[in-house]
């Protein structure tokens, strides 16, 4: 029906959109010279075994927020689902890890942060499902999976031109801004006309 036909469209969409994700902010994996491989070098042995366990965490879940899958084959679910939970383990601890071994101080913070909420929520899920508590365990994997995602669409490298024809910006609370942000975002309305 339409329901099922809804979901399968869900499906391809995310599924598309994520493989455009990866075309266009992880080509650099495909192309020997890139500079990104000499920021990767110092822990590309640690990068491959978490990327090895992301893979495997963002490819098994979508089979686990199948009802069809989790009631016509229960025990694949929960093989996959430790699986899933392996992987995470593995992959999140070593995030963490890279990322205060390796990334600048500016960097820990949040990719530390994403790397410790992605090991928790995992957690948290696997101790609501060893008590039973189905109804908070899919919350809680519904987060983890929402930070493997997460994991796919952000990049180690994101940069600001530095010089550009556009700004954007919410004025909706500029009646509070201090009197120096008012006057640099006029200058910046302003164009070639104005002090910048």
């Amino acid at each position: 029906g339409v329901g099922r036909w809804l979901r399968r469209s869900i499906v391809a969409t995310l599924f598309l959109l994520t493989l455009a994700t990866l075309i266009t902010h992880e080509r650099y994996v495909l192309r020997a010279d890139d500079p990104m491989w000499r920021h990767l070098a110092p822990f590309r042995w640690w990068l491959l075994p978490h990327v090895a366990g992301g893979m495997i965490a963002f490819l098994a879940a979508p089979f686990q927020f199948s009802a069809t899958f989790r009631r016509r084959w229960p025990a694949a679910h929960r093989w996959i689902g430790r699986t899933y939970m392996v992987a995470v383990i593995i992959s999140s601890i070593l995030s963490i890890y890279i990322v205060l071994a390796f990334e600048l101080q500016a960097n820990w913070w949040v990719m530390g942060t994403m790397g410790a909420l992605w090991l928790l929520t995992t957690l948290f899920a696997w101790l609501a499902i060893r008590n039973g508590n189905v109804t908070q365990h899919r919350l809680w994997i519904g987060r983890s999976f929402g930070l493997t995602f997460t994991f796919v669409l952000t990049h180690p490298d994101i940069r600001i031109p530095e010089d550009t024809q556009e700004f954007a910006i919410n004025m909706s609370n500029a009646r509070r801004w201090e009197t120096p942000v008012k006057r640099y975002i006029d200058e910046c309305v302003a164009g070639k006309d104005g002090a910048r």
